[in-house]
């Protein structure tokens, strides 16, 4: 990559519709943030990274990205809280110079690394996938002069100022059956669910439900023989029931999720899951 390309990411919304900070927000319990997701895709794609923040998030990620080389800016005047493109003024307003620019907005926790070095070899671009148009998932060639210009004469929409900039559609297409690395995360129930799990999630996930429960079921049955090897007494029988009726659901389950399980997978296969 040249001196000329940057990375913006948006961080700096609202996000009224999800309830809740989405730069700070985790997919899950053991995820990282949305934000540091973004940014472990990007670092070593491009070495001069700003992130667009707002008022409210901008000290909360400067001490959750404390150790990264990122630049952190807010909307400056006279385009304030004009949305994207307030984010792209803000950290062109440094440089006179054209810059190559990858926008990416935080809201695409899914996206994989393949996807960003494609659309990093494609300047003057958006993505679109099915048919739907991201162009907060863009790259392309502009100036702080160019974009002063639109913003004084123009409705602040990225759309309009991608496509005055001549910028194209990049199609990226896969016969997985749900593309999630594109669901922008606007409200919650854009979550991953149970319908998006693909066969190797799945056999992944079966496998440690199935090792718990082996495991479960060993201690169990390592109590009964201990209780077994004693001098039964009338409290140690009913402590043996109690064994037993925790020791049947364990079984139960253990005999019905073996079922699904396809002996043919191999969980050693790092490459096996759909999105990464």
């Amino acid at each position: 990559m040249t001196n000329k390309n940057i990375a913006i990411i948006l961080a700096g919304g609202k996000s009224k519709r999800f309830g809740s900070d989405k730069a700070l927000f985790k997919t899950s319990p053991n995820a990282t943030t949305n934000i540091e997701r973004i940014l472990s895709k990007i670092k070593n794609l491009i070495s001069d990274i700003f992130i667009s923040t707002n008022e409210v998030n901008k000290s909360k990620i400067h001490d959750l990205l404390n150790n990264q080389n990122v630049n952190l800016v807010t909307d400056i005047a006279p385009f304030q809280n004009m949305g994207p493109l307030s984010g792209v003024y803000s950290v062109l307003s440094n440089f006179r110079d054209t810059k190559n620019i990858l926008l990416i907005a935080t809201d695409y926790p899914w996206i994989t690394s393949k996807s960003i070095s494609l659309l990093l070899n494609n300047l003057n671009t958006y993505i679109t996938n099915q048919n739907i148009c991201h162009y907060t998932l863009s790259y392309f060639q502009t100036n702080i002069n160019f974009l002063n210009n639109f913003l004084q004469s123009n409705p602040p929409k990225l759309s309009l100022f991608l496509k005055k900039l001549g910028c194209k559609p990049l199609t990226i297409n896969n016969n997985d059956k749900i593309n999630k690395q594109f669901v922008n995360l606007n409200r919650r129930n854009d979550m991953l669910t149970k319908n998006d799990m693909s066969e190797a999630d799945f056999q992944k996930l079966l496998r440690i439900a199935l090792t718990d429960l082996r495991i479960r079921r060993t201690l169990l049955e390592n109590d009964i023989d201990e209780e077994n090897d004693q001098l039964r007494t009338l409290e140690q029988d009913e402590h043996l029931e109690a064994i037993e009726q925790e020791l049947r659901p364990i079984k139960k389950d253990f005999d019905h999720y073996q079922k699904f399980l396809n002996p043919d997978y191999d969980i050693k296969d790092k490459n096996s899951y759909i999105n990464k």
